[in-house]
C-alpha cells in the first residue's frame, strides 16, 4: 500500500468510529504510523492535502470549529485554511483549541460505504455447539 493509501484507510476508521476526523489527525497519523516511512514537512502536507481530497471526494463532508472536549461543532466559514497541524509535536503539546474537524454530512452514508451490511442489532449467534445439540 501507498502512504496516502495507508493515511486514507486510518482516516476512514477514525470517521466511521467518531464521526468526525479532527483535521490534526491527518499528521499525527502520518507521524504515528510505523507503515509509513518518515516524511520531510512539505511531504506530510502534501500528503495531508492529497488524503483531504480523496475523503471530500469519496463522502459528503465540511468543516466544523470543536472546542474540548468535542460535543457540538460550529460550521466554519467558507474558505477556512485547511490548517493540518504539521507543526505540533504530539508528544509534548496538547490539542489546539477551537480545532476543525471534518464532519460527515449524513453519517448513515459513511457507515453504508465503510460497513455494509451494518446493523445496530447484535447478529444472533450461532455457534457450533449449538448447531451439534439441535442434531
Amino acid at each position: 500500500m501507498t502512504p496516502l493509501e495507508i493515511l486514507v484507510e486510518e482516516l476512514e476508521e477514525t470517521l466511521y468510529a467518531l464521526g468526525t476526523v479532527p483535521r490534526c489527525e491527518f499528521s499525527g497519523t502520518v507521524r504515528g504510523s510505523t507503515y509509513i516511512p518518515e516524511l520531510r514537512e512539505d511531504e506530510i502536507l502534501a500528503l495531508c492535502h492529497q488524503a483531504h481530497e480523496v475523503l471530500t471526494g469519496r463522502f459528503a463532508l465540511h468543516l466544523e470549529w470543536f472546542d474540548w472536549p468535542p460535543r457540538e461543532g460550529r460550521l466554519a466559514a467558507p474558505g477556512t485554511p485547511l490548517d493540518f497541524d504539521t507543526h505540533r509535536d504530539f508528544e509534548t503539546t496538547e490539542l489546539s483549541v477551537p480545532f476543525l474537524a471534518l464532519v460527515p454530512d449524513d453519517q448513515e452514508e459513511v457507515v453504508a460505504v465503510l460497513a455494509p451490511g451494518y446493523s445496530p442489532l447484535p447478529a444472533p449467534r450461532r455457534t457450533w455447539w449449538r448447531r451439534w445439540l439441535r442434531r
